[in-house]
């Protein structure tokens, strides 16, 4: 037993001392050189896709004698992607190996081959990387070139030749991995005289275990190979281990971020809710009084309509009676004829003259009947003419009536025009939103003449200051309160000196509260507004964003956070269809707090920081586009879907993006009712 724990203690310190032999090889200097290899394959763009595509792997060539690179290399890419695929470490020994791999790196000890290297993988798109190589012109990235204050060198013009093209992000890496060479370099003497102390000492223990090691060698040999065994199911399973937790992390990613978007579309769905109350409520007692007045001129119509229909009748019937009594007269007529004949003949026939006796006795009776009726007829006759006055009065009312609610209803639509012309008024002149921002547009349109929703615009000093707000309600209250909030953010930035967007807007609310006397025991006042606000310092290319539940969009290519204080910025990756690179949409959230009243803990407003590239798009919207029922099932228009709408047109000029969105809303709408006033901003800044 003791002999075996000899055995194991001879090996520990065998390998311990190769170890040690091996990191004394790898300094600061080369793990630098490597992480630089690496990022050169993160920020550098290849054109030619299908090279890429056809291996299953990132590979990285390595050519040289010189294993150092190579096991480094190996070692700080076993966890890693390049391009969403696993890198392998290819090593070539001599010219007639190398074959297609992205980025190749040539160790100074083969500087003399670069020229025939380089004529061999011309007919790749392959990212040359050289050490201290200083006789050839045509090199690509080059580590330590003589007499440069830089230690990488990169020849952007041979790079852009073989069909690549180098990110901006890459010459900031690389700068900041200069600014610590001269540190870690110093810092790797240290650690190197260190290590050769220790290595000296080993030496002279490793001199004294020689003897006994020769004489147990073959033993350890075998247990040297069962150990090597050992390390690559180790590795094996260190690879899968990496592999696993990588897809875990993703995984939560995604959970959190999917968690994140419920809770949100919660929250606004329960606003939403309550706003839809209030509007119902409203919405039916215009709906009953509306109904009050269509009843009470029904009424009338009908009162109308059964006089006309009286008169008709009375009509008729005199009608009537005025054919019967022309027939009765034509009778007459014929029986005072035939009277007469009678009469002519009374004296020679008695019997005729009794005839005529009761004629004339019947023809009175018929006078008598004859007049009766004839003062009916001039009864009705009057009762239907004070019937036709009454009606002719009731008329004559009903049109005042009406008259009078016309003046009355075009009093209030001048009114409330003459309000829309006022609040455009209040807002930012084209010209001026043309002074301020390279490129723009603006979708805004109000759901009735005056809008809720309200933008707004402003230079201080060096600061461009742009704001996009969603107040409560429409119509006339929402734009009174629009009014309120362009004149209280025009008394802020003239009042003090340069604030940041969220000093803004705790100003903001401080003046509103104050302004509508709203308090917690208060509960009647309650309005108030939602609101996003950038400021865009035009020397440091930093913006400000902040918002009270309201978010901006940011489509770039190359994004990051800079100065959030809280996790707000989310991104999504779009493949623009008209391009090769890759465009990223940040969605940076307010604050969950209103402007005005809010009975949660009321916090000041956080300011979020955001470094602005060259042709950075920035989006600024309230909720109507989202919330816009329409489309084949009557759904929302959703926010998933506006924020592919903003990655498809970001790379478009202005005019064409507003043509755009204005078509994408009216398409979706169709006949649906436009429920809620819609603005959406889009700005390109110098």
């Amino acid at each position: 037993m003791n002999y075996i724990n000899k055995i194991l203690v001879t090996v520990i310190l065998f390998v311990g001392v190769s170890f040690n032999s091996y990191s004394q090889k790898i300094t600061i200097k080369d793990r630098i050189k490597a992480e630089h290899i690496y990022n050169f394959g993160v920020y550098i763009t290849w054109k030619n896709k299908s090279q890429l595509k056809e291996s299953k792997k990132f590979q990285i060539g390595v050519y040289g004698s010189d294993t150092t690179m190579y096991n480094l290399l190996k070692k700080i890419c076993s966890y890693r992607l390049l391009k969403w695929k696993k890198i392998e470490i290819v090593r070539f020994s001599k010219i007639n190996e190398i074959k297609y791999v992205p980025i190749l790196y040539i160790s100074n000890s083969s500087n003399n081959e670069v020229p025939k290297i380089d004529s061999v993988i011309s007919q790749w798109s392959t990212l040359l990387v050289t050490d201290s190589c200083n006789t050839f012109k045509g090199t690509m990235i080059n580590f330590f070139p003589r007499n440069a204050l830089k230690k990488v060198e990169i020849n952007k013009k041979n790079i852009n030749a073989r069909g690549m093209k180098v990110g901006a992000m890459l010459y900031v890496v690389a700068k900041n991995y200069e600014a610590d060479w001269e540190t870690m370099l110093q810092k790797s003497e240290e650690e190197l005289a260190t290590e050769k102390e220790t290595v000296e000492q080993q030496n002279i223990i490793l001199k004294e275990q020689e003897n006994k090691i020769k004489l147990k060698e073959e033993h350890i040999l075998k247990l040297s190979n069962n150990i090597t065994e050992k390390e690559k199911e180790l590795n094996f399973k260190q690879d899968e281990l990496h592999i696993l937790q990588n897809d875990i992390f993703n995984k939560n990613e995604a959970l959190n971020l999917t968690s994140a978007i419920l809770k949100t579309q919660q929250l606004k769905l329960l606003i939403q809710q309550k706003d839809i109350k209030e509007t119902q409520k409203l919405l039916q007692k215009q709906i009953d009084e509306y109904k009050i007045q269509k009843s009470k001129i029904d009424n009338q119509r009908t009162e109308i309509s059964s006089q006309q229909t009286l008169i008709d009748n009375q009509k008729s019937k005199l009608n009537r009676s005025i054919a019967d009594l022309k027939k009765q007269q034509l009778v007459l007529y014929f029986v005072l004829i035939v009277l007469i004949l009678f009469g002519l003949m009374s004296v020679l026939i008695y019997r005729s003259y009794r005839i005529k006796k009761r004629a004339n006795k019947l023809l009175k009776l018929r006078n008598n009947e004859i007049s009766r009726q004839n003062s009916e007829i001039i009864q009705q006759k009057e009762e239907i003419e004070t019937q036709r006055d009454e009606i002719e009065a009731q008329r004559d009312s009903l049109a005042t009536q009406r008259d009078k609610i016309l003046v009355q209803n075009k009093d209030i639509t001048d009114s409330i025009t003459y309000a829309s012309k006022i609040q455009q008024a209040l807002l930012p002149l084209d010209l001026l939103t043309s002074q301020l921002f390279k490129e723009h547009f603006i979708f805004y349109l109000p759901r009735d003449i005056v809008s809720g929703d309200f933008y707004w615009t402003r230079k201080k000093g060096d600061v461009i200051y742009l704001a996009v707000a969603d107040c409560t309600g429409h119509g006339v209250p929402g734009a009174f309160m629009s009014m309120l909030g362009v004149a209280f953010l025009n008394e802020i930035i003239d009042r003090y000196n340069l604030l940041s967007s969220g000093e803004l807007l705790d100003n903001l609310r401080e003046k509103i509260i104050y302004s509508l006397h709203q308090t917690e025991s208060n509960e009647s006042s309650k309005d108030g507004m939602d609101i996003s606000i950038i400021g865009y310092n035009e020397k440091t290319k930093i913006l400000q964003i902040s918002g009270a539940n309201n978010p901006v969009y940011i489509v770039s290519s190359k994004q990051s956070a800079v100065g959030s204080q809280q996790p707000a910025v989310s991104s999504e990756m779009h493949e623009l269809p008209t391009t090769t690179a890759s465009c990223q949409l940040l969605e940076v959230k307010g604050d969950k707090m209103p402007i005005g009243i809010y009975y949660g803990e009321e916090k000041p407003f956080s300011t979020k920081e955001i470094t602005i590239y060259k042709n950075d798009y920035i989006y600024m919207f309230s909720d109507g586009f989202a919330d816009q029922f329409g489309g084949p099932d009557g759904k929302k228009f959703k926010y998933k879907a506006l924020k592919n709408l903003c990655l498809q047109i970001s790379n478009l000029k202005s005019e064409e993006q507003e043509e755009i969105v204005r078509k994408a809303f009216f398409d979706w709408k169709r006949d649906y009712k436009q429920i809620d006033d819609i603005l959406l901003i889009g700005v390109r800044f110098e």
